[in-house]
């Protein structure tokens, strides 16, 4: 494990995993029997939650590689680079090699911290740099491996999540309130316009 004293930082290769989710050999289609979920980058949204809508398909599992585990920091890697942490105890899930599993040390990194960290304007343009693609943007694994990342304490780590967790809240209850105030001025109007 490499550790940078000024200003600490830590490579993403110290981590106990990097994984690239399962490769699959056509399109991925539901199979509403299926035995495993997948989860793929387009679960992943801007804000850096996890959609938990996953396709569901048939795989034995014994051959597979990219299984899901809670905990794991899931980082798209095509397209826009966006990570969030998979939260749950299902044993039945499968990332897409669209997505790499940073699965990280206990007590090394929050894995919250870290997708935050990458979400964030200074991870994104880390990310950007990182960016092997012309017309599709894209990751490659041994660069990722390179990526350092600050480490702050964990105290620290822990108030930078709960910022983030805040100001989540914050955005969804204003997003609530500007469509109630929507609703009512849409229902005013027609009021009035119809009697």
């Amino acid at each position: 494990m490499k550790l940078y004293i000024a200003g600490v930082q830590i490579k993403l290769n110290s981590l106990e995993e990097v994984i690239l989710g399962h490769t699959f050999r056509g399109a991925i289609l539901e199979e509403s029997s299926g035995n495993c979920y997948v989860l793929q980058a387009k679960n992943i949204k801007a804000e850096g939650d996890l959609s938990h809508e996953f396709t569901r398909i048939n795989l034995e599992f014994s051959r597979a590689k990219g299984i899901v585990k809670d905990g794991d920091v899931i980082l798209s890697n095509r397209g826009t680079f966006r990570a969030a942490v998979y939260r749950g105890n299902q044993k039945n899930i499968i990332a897409a090699s669209s997505v790499y599993i940073l699965r990280v040390k206990k007590h090394q990194i929050l894995p919250e911290y870290l997708a935050i960290y990458l979400n964030s304007e200074v991870g994104q343009n880390a990310l950007q740099n990182l960016n092997r693609g012309t017309l599709i943007k894209s990751l490659a694994k041994s660069d990722l491996l390179e990526l350092s990342i600050p480490l702050p304490t964990p105290e620290k780590q822990k108030i930078i999540i709960a910022i983030q967790v805040n100001y989540i809240a914050r955005k969804k209850l204003y997003a609530e309130k500007s469509e109630l105030h929507q609703n009512i001025a849409s229902y005013a109007i027609n009021y009035l316009v119809t009697h």
